[in-house]
């Protein structure tokens, strides 16, 4: 569940990604926030936000030596009910890298591109991101995270973020979080933001 705030606007959402790993480098993926709220003073809208499906595939062997890197391609079809329904589909693709930096510490940068129709024609910004880990002890990991979107809207300037948390796993196939982050540059990224989730991995 994530809360965020936008001047004197409040939402809260649940965002969800499920993966089906198809081969040892392939998986399927299915994302989305979900059910969404949004109060602005006598304003109340809910409803489902639209739900994008794609995959990643490696590029390294999994388990080998160095980096590991991949790429995530995701489509989200024209869908949606009430005031979140989009008229157009949309897409994007990132370029992943997993970097492990000594026993305890990792890097995980990503840099993509966004495709959606916007009120000019179509709206292409660069989407950058990075993600530092600091795992004290097996079963804990401390992380900050950068992103920024470029630009974050026609003719507009970039938007960045970022934010820090706090992961821990349980029995090797559950993970909690949490985190909270702020706006650093432009307008339309949440101020502040505030995060708590959960994880399940299943295996055969």
């Amino acid at each position: 569940m994530q809360w965020e705030k936008r001047s004197s606007e409040f939402s809260t959402f649940f965002p969800t990604l499920f993966r089906v790993g198809l081969t040892r480098r392939f998986e399927a993926r299915v994302e989305g926030d979900t059910y969404t709220t949004i109060a602005d003073h006598d304003l109340h809208e809910q409803g489902l936000t639209p739900i994008s499906i794609g995959f990643k595939s490696l590029f390294t062997s999994p388990g080998s030596d160095g980096p590991a890197a991949g790429v995530i391609v995701g489509v989200t079809p024209a869908w949606g009910t009430g005031a979140f329904a989009s008229e157009k589909a949309s897409a994007d693709v990132r370029f992943v890298v997993d970097l492990d930096l000594s026993e305890h510490w990792s890097l995980n940068p990503n840099a993509g591109v966004a495709w959606t129709d916007g009120e000019f024609g179509a709206f292409i910004p660069a989407l950058l991101a990075v993600t530092l880990s600091y795992q004290p002890r097996p079963g804990m990991e401390l992380f900050v995270d950068g992103a920024a979107e470029i630009p974050e809207a026609e003719q507009g300037t970039a938007s960045v973020v970022i934010d820090a948390g706090l992961a821990v796993i349980r029995r090797k196939n559950w993970q909690f979080d949490v985190s909270a982050g702020k706006r650093v540059h432009g307008d339309t990224a949440p101020n502040p933001f505030v995060s708590v989730g959960v994880s399940y991995r299943s295996r055969r």
